[in-house]
Parts: structure tokens; C-alpha cells; sequence
């Protein structure tokens, strides 16, 4: 048995916008890693950590010293951790571009460095998902390293085994005094800190893990002198290290370490609504490429060309970076990430116009009327609503279809086989009337499925008509009621003051569309700090309650929240990437869908990326936007009321840090909204040459008036819905997807083809398994799908292919290594799954 030792790793935390942009940051990177060169060249026993493929991005343009850093990066001196494009957040984005972020980071290192990543470094990120364990072990990671997520004064083991839902067990080390040694340069002796830091953690092995730096820290020889002056007369031993050194130790203890289950969360809650067109551009960015790599992949089976999507893939794997996605950055940073989103949306969708194109070229599209091919990209069959533009009637062969004018648009309602295309034409004249189940009396609407009642003040409850029960506990809030609370928090925290406005305005309410597609009701008028428009919408023969809602607001310093009190007492459950997970009260971050299940039945609110969930017992809210600033009247009451606590936490803080303890921002968490102020604004005078300085952290306080972003003052608009079943949770996960995916619709020429007026390409069952992607694989040999279980439960799953399948292997999430052959008859392919378990296939066709 080795003796225990301090391993301690030089490192610096790169985020490559932030406060500045990456232009700034980059300058700082190059002065960074050539003083690192320079003293690994110096040194022989320093070595050096580097977190993230942005972090070396600006000096791949300098040869000599990429070519430096391979040659130290071989001899086991520099160890690439984190094998991510950019250090994402794990809540906000899809579970899909998390999987991206790993295998593309990770093939960028290898392609420049030669250097295989297998330590996880997720060190800065806002909290980790429950998932996280399969997805590093099934990208080739072997360990983690992390720091948020787990309370500072829990002081639970700082080493243990994390397990995944699946059961996927990843080996774990917690950076319980935070990333940054030593704290502060005027803090106490570093030696004093570490001293400290080895009375707190509880280290299961004795072995203890050091980060010498942090954020842009340049490295410095004294990192060298510390090592020096411990090993005189202190011990355990210390040496400077890589991570993966003292993870290898670790590994050797790995069965006695203990094993925890679940996820880490939450970590500033407010970064859920911050800057919110970031978290609704990125919903709908993903939901583009993933449409156009599916598209594509059947395209390329069918003579066609699967297009380069690495460009549109690196712009969103980059803004999920967790400053930007979260909305933590500056003005500046925050334009650019919309930059990046829109310009990736764009070339997905006309890399997606062009795959459909194709394979709408070998479509018998003949027929009276503009053939018009509406593809359904999702591996179920769903009843969905059509928009096309212009004014048309619909047929199906010579079938008429109801149809609905809206806003210069022609709207109707029809099923879509499952990953595969039904072929309409569109005539010129509009459409007889049709008799559906839409009825609207007043304000009250209905279709088969529910009954929608408005009142004269706005107030909306809803019946499930096959259940014969209200959905809604009207008492405590109306459905989709709007509350606007004073908020003086910064873009990470919220911080209340108790003033609080409902819906208690002057409102508006008139029916606006009586069917027979769709039926809807309209609320309207003034709400504190801004008019809002609420529309409620039912359609024709689909299960589910649409909402959209416009504001136009006007104030600062507020949170918009949108309620729902369902009338149920049950489980919480909340969707996450690739699993869903039961939660209690709180503030949480959620994907597609959250709700409650009472036994066999549950509600569910699905979203179109507004991923801020807060529960209050039955009560259910998602947070829309949040409008931040710098300084304000209410900030500065606030203050006053509340300066006693504030400065009894401060003074407990610095004592803490007289003692040698490092992590000052979980000490003043309850206060944190103090901090980083300057963030809601458009940033510094100009983007300076050096790293971080004072002065311009402390410019926007002296302006404070000038408008920012972060005030949010303008137009927003808001998608959600709520739906109701007996299905189980994996019903809610599908409509939750089918909510943020609509169909794929393109105009065509009318010609001969080889292929029917409706065709189906792939199918797959049970209903508790869910297809992510369908994809070229990454070597061009084969396509991948991506499955996951998402009922927890275990299944035997069924992939029906268009074409013969040669043979199907199930494989790792970067492509590179396979697992076990799955069964293969003609076109259908069969498998197993464990509860949870997110399933890489391999075709070969």
C-alpha cells in the first residue's frame, strides 16, 4: 500500500466568453499557455492541465508551440481534461448535444494532440445531471473531477462512485473547497489554506487532490516554491501532478468507496430564466439539426448527399458553454451567443430544405392542386397540426381535410407515419365547412378531450372529459395565471423582496377562432410593468391544451412566472436529459415536461425551451424571463432592510477566510446576488488586452443607467401546454418531445417517382423506447441511432428500417467501440434494454 500523498495539479479555468468577449479571452489563452511552455521547459518536474479544446483554439495558428504541448502531452507532463468544445451546462441543452459536446471535444483533442481524454473536468458547471455517469463512461471517460452541486457544509466523502439511473457507476472526486488555490493573492499563506483543506475534506484514501490556479490564472514558479517549502516539514508528501495520477490511485479503492445515487443539483437557479431567447433559440437550433441529420441519413440511403454539419454542431456546442446558455455573460457575450444559434439554425434549415428536397424528388407527387410533402421526423405515428402559408384547400388523394385561415395561413390537422412523409395537395379557394369535435360556447371551448373554461376576469380551468375530473385547483391559482415578482437578484441568483403582482388587471376576454381546426380564447390587457396576451387553444381531435403567451414589457427588476395548480396529490416528476427524476419542492431545471402522478393517472406542463420548473407542493410555475440590473431603488431598499444580515454573513465569511478556507462564494451564497453585478450590463469600456482587473468590473456601477439586455424591456413569447393521461411517464416524455417538434413541411413540383403518396422509414417499440438521432456515423461507414429507455423499466425494443439491415451492433457514444451484436432479421432489428439505459446503434444497411 503506497503511502497517502498531495497531488497537486496546475491548472487554469478557461471560459472563452464571459465577462468579454472571445477575442478578449483569447489573447489571454496564448499569454497563458506560453508561459506554461516556458516553464515546463524550465522545470522538468512541472506539469500543466488544460480543461477545454477553446482553451487551445488561439495558438493552433502557432505550430511550434501545438507541437510543444503534443510532445509534453506524450510524455505524460500536460494531460487535456474535460474533452468538451466548451465547458457546457448539463440541465439546459438536450441530452443529445451533451453526448455531442463529449465525442466533438474529444475528437478535436485527438486530432490536434494526440491526446486521449479520460478524465471528466467539470469544475465551473451550475450543477450535473443524473445521467451524467453513462454518458462519460460510454464517451470514454474513465473518472470525473467536479466542484458544484454539493454543499460546502455537507462535508460528505470528497471520492465516491456515481451511479447513474441505468446503474452505470463513474468514479467521482468533489473539489469541496472549490477550483481556485490559493483563493486570494492577499488571503492567507497558501501552505495555511492547504493546511485547512486537509483538516475539512473527508478523504476515504488519505490521497489529496490540489488545483494550484484558476480562472486565466498565468502559471507562476512560486506553484513550484509551494511544493518545496511543504515537503520540508509537512506532510503528506506533496508532488505536482496530473489529475489522472491521482485518479489512477484512487481507482485502486474504488470498491470501498461509497456510492452515490442521483443528481447534483440545483446550482443558481436563476440562470434558468436569465437572458431567456437564449434558452428558446437553443431548443429550437436542436431540434433543426437533429430534423436535418435525420432527414439526411435517409437521403444518403437514397442516392442522395449527407451534408457537412460541423460548423452548425460547433456554434451550439459552444453557446451551451455554461456562462452562455445560462445567460451569465455581459451584452456583448450575449449577442454573440444569439449570433451563433441563429447562424446554426440557418444552415440547418437549409440543409434541411435540401434533404427533403431530395427525397421529395423521388415522390410520385402528381395529382390536381401544388403537392405539398409534410414529413414527421419522430419514430412514432402522431396526429399533428399542419401550417402552410397562403390560402389554400387541403386534399389527401381526393379526400378534402378541414382546414382553418390564420394570419394568411392555411391550418389543418392530420396523422404522419412514423419517421416518414404523407403527401397533400393544396388548391386554390378556401374550404367548405366542416363539422369536427370543436365546440365553443362564450368563452367556454371543447374538443373530445377537454373542456376549457375562461372566465370574464381570465381566470381558466380545464376538464379532462375521458377522466370526468378538472385538472385544475382553481382556488389556489388560475391555469397559465401570470405573477410578476420583485426580484433584485443578479443573473445567478434570485433574490425576492416579498412584492408580489397577480392577475388582478383590467382583462379582456373574447373567443378568436371557433374551429373547426382550431378553437381558441384570447385574454388580454395590462399587467404590472407590461401588456400581456394570453391565447389558450384547443384542436381537433388532439390530446393536449396549447398555450401562447405575448408580453411586452416595460419595467426592470422583475420575474414573470406562469402557474399551474393541478388538482392532483402524487409523485413530482421532472424530465432531464435522457431520464426523469422525482424531486420535491424547490427551483429545478427541467427539459421538455414536468407534472404530477397520482397512481396510474398524471398532468403534465410541457415547454418550448423554458427549462425553470418551482414547485410548491401542488403548485406548478414556469419562470419566463427574469429582468436583471446592475443598480436600482429596489436593489438599494432591499439592501437597507436587510443590511444587519448581510453583514453579519459577510463578517462570518472573512473569518472563515482567516482561517484558511478557500470557498468564499458558498460561505455568502445566500447573499450572492451582491456579486458580479456588473454582469447585466453592456460590459467593459473596451475589451482589454489583460485578464481580469478591477477598474472595469467596477465601470458599469458608475453607469448604471445605461440601458442593458438584461433588462429584457420588449417583446417576448411563450409556447407551453398541459396534457393529461393513464399512459405513464414515458407518454409525458413523448409529448414533451412531439410538443418541441413540429412536423417538416415543403412545397414541391408535381412529377413521377418511384416512392408512394405516403411512406414510413423507420418505426419503434415499445412506447417507453425513444429514438435521439439518426445520423451518418462518424467514420461515414454506417448510420447511428440513438435509443433511450425512458419508462424505467427493462424492455425488449424493436426497430422496424425501410431497407435491409446487414448487421447491428451496439456500440459506444463516440462510435469507437462496440459492445455486443444485436439481433437482425431482414429489416427489423431487436434488442434489450435496461431501465434507463441510453443505446448507441450501429447499422450497417
Amino acid at each position: 500500500m503506497s503511502l497517502p500523498e498531495i497531488f497537486a495539479v496546475p491548472h487554469f479555468h478557461f471560459d472563452f466568453e464571459w465577462w468579454k468577449t472571445r477575442e478578449g479571452y483569447a489573447r489571454d489563452a496564448q499569454q497563458i499557455l506560453r508561459k506554461a511552455v516556458e516553464l515546463l521547459e524550465r522545470y522538468p518536474e512541472f506539469k500543466f492541465t488544460i480543461d477545454t479544446f477553446t482553451a487551445v483554439e488561439p495558438v493552433l495558428g502557432d505550430r511550434e508551440l501545438v507541437e510543444k504541448l503534443r510532445k509534453f502531452a506524450q510524455e505524460g507532463r500536460v494531460e487535456f481534461v474535460g474533452g468538451t468544445l466548451a465547458a457546457p451546462d448539463e440541465n439546459l441543452p438536450c441530452g443529445e448535444a451533451l453526448v455531442r459536446q463529449f465525442v466533438l471535444g474529444r475528437k478535436k483533442i485527438l486530432r490536434e494532440f494526440g491526446a486521449e481524454c479520460t478524465t471528466g473536468w467539470l469544475i465551473d458547471e451550475f450543477g450535473h445531471t443524473a445521467q451524467l455517469p453513462q454518458i462519460l463512461r460510454k464517451c470514454g471517460f474513465r473518472w470525473l473531477v467536479f466542484s458544484r452541486g454539493i454543499r460546502w457544509f455537507e462535508r460528505r466523502p470528497v471520492d465516491f462512485q456515481w451511479e447513474a439511473p441505468d446503474g452505470t457507476r463513474l468514479l467521482a472526486h468533489w473539489l469541496s473547497e472549490g477550483y481556485t488555490f490559493p483563493a486570494f493573492p492577499a488571503g492567507p499563506d497558501p501552505l495555511k489554506q492547504l493546511e485547512v483543506q486537509l483538516s475539512w475534506e473527508i478523504s476515504p484514501t488519505g490521497n489529496y487532490l490540489v488545483t494550484v490556479g484558476g480562472d486565466f490564472s498565468v502559471p507562476r514558479e512560486e506553484w513550484l516554491e509551494w511544493v518545496r517549502r511543504w515537503n520540508e516539514g509537512k506532510s503528506p508528501k506533496m508532488r505536482i501532478s496530473i489529475p489522472r495520477e491521482f485518479l489512477a490511485e484512487l481507482e485502486k479503492h474504488a470498491k470501498a468507496l461509497p456510492v452515490y445515487r442521483g443528481e447534483l443539483n440545483p446550482v443558481f437557479t436563476g440562470t434558468y430564466e436569465s437572458r431567456e431567447r437564449v434558452k428558446k433559440l437553443c431548443r429550437e437550433t436542436e431540434v433543426a439539426i437533429l430534423d436535418t441529420e435525420k432527414l439526411s441519413a435517409l437521403a444518403l440511403l437514397l442516392d442522395g448527399q449527407y451534408p457537412d454539419l460541423e460548423e452548425e454542431w460547433e456554434n451550439i456546442l459552444l453557446n451551451n458553454h455554461h456562462d452562455l446558455i445560462t445567460g451569465t455573460g455581459t451584452d456583448p457575450v450575449y449577442r454573440n451567443t444569439l449570433l451563433r444559434y441563429i447562424a446554426s439554425l440557418r444552415g440547418a434549415l437549409h440543409k434541411r430544405s435540401e434533404a427533403l428536397q431530395h427525397l421529395g424528388s423521388l415522390v410520385r407527387t402528381r395529382g390536381r392542386g401544388d403537392p405539398l410533402l409534410v414529413f414527421n421526423t419522430l419514430a412514432r405515428e402522431r396526429r399533428v397540426p399542419v401550417e402552410v402559408e397562403g390560402i389554400h384547400r387541403v386534399f389527401s388523394g381526393e379526400e378534402e381535410l378541414p382546414v382553418q385561415y390564420s394570419e394568411g395561413k392555411t391550418i389543418f390537422v392530420t396523422e404522419l407515419p412514423p419517421m416518414g412523409y404523407s403527401l397533400f395537395h393544396l388548391r386554390r379557394g378556401r374550404s367548405r365547412l366542416f363539422e369536427t369535435d370543436l365546440h365553443v360556447r362564450g368563452t367556454m371551448i371543447e374538443n373530445e378531450f377537454y373542456r376549457v373554461q375562461v372566465g370574464p376576469h381570465g381566470a381558466i380551468s380545464i376538464f379532462d372529459r375521458e377522466e370526468g375530473r378538472e385538472l385544475l385547483d382553481t382556488e389556489e391559482a388560475s391555469g397559465g395565471e401570470l405573477l410578476v415578482e420583485e426580484d433584485v437578484g443578479n443573473l445567478w441568483y434570485i433574490r425576492r423582496t416579498g412584492r408580489v403582482w397577480r392577475d388582478t388587471y383590467p382583462t379582456e376576454v373574447r373567443v378568436t377562432e371557433r374551429g373547426p381546426v382550431r378553437a381558441t380564447v384570447e385574454i388580454s390587457g395590462e399587467h404590472h410593468a407590461m401588456h400581456r396576451v394570453q391565447r389558450v387553444s384547443l384542436y381537433s381531435g388532439v390530446k393536449m391544451v396549447f398555450f401562447e403567451t405575448l408580453i411586452d414589457f416595460r419595467g426592470r427588476d422583475c420575474r414573470v412566472r406562469t402557474l399551474f395548480a393541478l388538482a392532483l396529490q402524487g409523485k413530482v416528476l421532472h424530465e432531464v436529459p435522457f431520464a426523469f427524476v422525482e424531486r420535491g419542492d424547490g427551483h429545478w431545471p427541467i427539459q421538455n415536461w414536468v407534472g404530477i402522478r397520482e397512481g396510474e393517472f398524471g398532468a403534465y406542463v410541457l415547454n418550448r425551451g423554458i427549462p425553470s420548473c418551482e414547485v410548491r407542493g401542488n403548485v406548478i410555475s414556469l419562470g419566463l424571463f427574469r429582468s436583471v440590473s446592475v443598480l436600482s431603488l429596489p436593489f438599494a431598499l432591499h439592501l437597507f432592510r436587510n443590511l444587519g444580515s448581510i453583514v453579519r454573513t459577510l463578517m462570518r465569511a472573512n473569518l472563515r477566510l482567516l482561517k484558511g478556507h478557500r470557498y468564499y462564494e458558498e460561505y455568502v451564497m445566500d447573499h450572492h446576488y451582491l456579486m458580479l453585478r456588473e454582469f447585466s450590463s453592456p460590459g467593459p469600456p473596451v475589451q482589454l488586452k489583460g485578464g481580469v482587473t478591477i477598474p472595469d468590473h467596477l465601470y458599469p456601477y458608475f453607469l448604471n443607467w445605461r440601458k442593458s439586455d438584461a433588462w429584457e424591456r420588449g417583446s417576448h413569447r411563450f409556447s407551453y401546454a398541459l396534457f393529461s393521461s393513464r399512459g405513464g411517464v414515458e407518454e409525458a416524455t413523448w409529448r414533451g418531445l412531439e410538443f418541441n417538434t413540429p412536423p417538416v413541411v415543403e412545397l414541391l413540383s408535381s412529377h413521377d417517382g418511384e416512392l408512394p403518396p405516403t411512406k414510413s422509414f423507420l418505426s419503434l417499440s415499445p412506447s417507453n423506447v425513444l429514438l435521439t438521432t439518426l445520423k451518418r456515423a462518424e467514420n461515414g461507414e454506417g448510420l447511428v441511432a440513438r435509443v433511450y429507455e425512458c419508462g424505467g423499466r427493462e424492455t425488449e425494443f424493436t426497430l422496424h428500417f425501410f431497407r435491409h439491415v446487414r448487421e447491428a451492433w451496439k456500440v459506444s457514444m463516440d462510435e469507437r467501440e462496440r459492445y455486443e451484436p444485436l439481433k437482425v432479421e431482414g429489416k427489423v432489428v431487436r434488442g434489450r434494454l435496461s431501465p434507463h439505459e441510453i443505446c448507441t446503434i450501429l447499422l450497417r444497411v
